[in-house]
């Protein structure tokens, strides 16, 4: 297994757009697992690269150690992954589909509206109009109970009135039929919730 496009290029000592370029550009290739071998990459990258500019040269030729992914939870810290399939998810959103190979602008496009998304949700947090999923289920689950002990005492307030509504003299065997049908039938809404099928 090869490298990462981040620890490739923490390996070559240069950016990752630098990598991206390279990729966009056919200078390196990945491998048919996403990742860079980094002799092959090395090589190429040598091969093709412009002798006059001798300070890339320089920087190419100490390669730095390689950082794996899980030696620390530094990483990526959630930054957009100079990922083709990432990038043409992003433009998708946006509208733009594009055929063959994602060229430079298309992948500089991407990561410009990744970071306007990534932006646009930290204000919307800011501002308290987006909350967290853990959040959103407590607030779902507490009414979700309240809404069932409601419910669940209902028979008890109104099986008096239900009782001389029908003409039933009996209050209790109407409180009794009240709670056994509105027992059924949160079991059968709970059911899906749980993955048991509906009785």
């Amino acid at each position: 297994m090869g490298l990462s496009r981040s620890e490739y290029a923490r390996h070559r000592g240069v950016s990752r757009q630098a990598i991206a370029k390279a990729l966009a550009a056919g200078r390196i290739s990945l491998e048919s697992d996403g990742t860079i071998d980094p002799r092959r990459a090395d090589a190429a990258w040598a091969s093709s690269t412009n002798p006059n500019r001798k300070h890339v040269a320089r920087r190419a030729a100490a390669p730095r150690p390689v950082h794996r992914q899980g030696d620390d939870d530094a990483g990526a810290g959630g930054e957009l992954e100079q990922d083709e399939g990432a990038a043409r998810r992003i433009l998708q959103q946006y509208g733009k589909d594009v055929p063959g190979r994602l060229k430079l602008n298309d992948a500089r496009l991407a990561n410009e509206l990744w970071k306007a998304t990534k932006q646009q949700i930290e204000v919307r947090k800011a501002r308290g109009e987006l909350v967290t999923i853990r959040v959103m289920q407590k607030r779902v689950g507490d009414l979700a109970m309240a809404i069932r002990e409601s419910l669940l005492n209902w028979p008890a307030k109104r099986a008096q009135a239900v009782a001389e509504r029908i003409g039933v003299g009996d209050t209790v065997l109407v409180q009794i039929a009240l709670e056994q049908e509105i027992r059924e039938f949160l079991i059968g809404q709970a059911a899906p919730v749980l993955g048991e099928p509906a009785a």
